[in-house]
């Protein structure tokens, strides 16, 4: 079977989503992670509908804050 390849722009953001990871010290990645790693890269389909709807880069860091 075929394994599905990944765009250079998907792998930059599953990059960059595992930088981010391991520099706030967790041991997994997690969608939060994907989304801030969307907001980052910001010229994706999925950067650019968050940002339509109001979604900044500060606000996705939020959502990986320790509380």
């Amino acid at each position: 079977m075929n394994e599905p390849k990944l765009t250079p722009m998907m792998e930059r953001i599953i990059e960059i989503a595992a930088m981010d990871a391991k520099h706030l010290g967790d041991n997994y990645v997690a969608v939060a992670h994907f989304l801030v790693a969307m907001g980052k890269e910001g010229t994706s389909v999925g950067a650019l509908m968050l940002q339509d709807g109001g979604i900044t880069l500060e606000k996705l860091k939020k959502l990986t804050e320790k509380p």
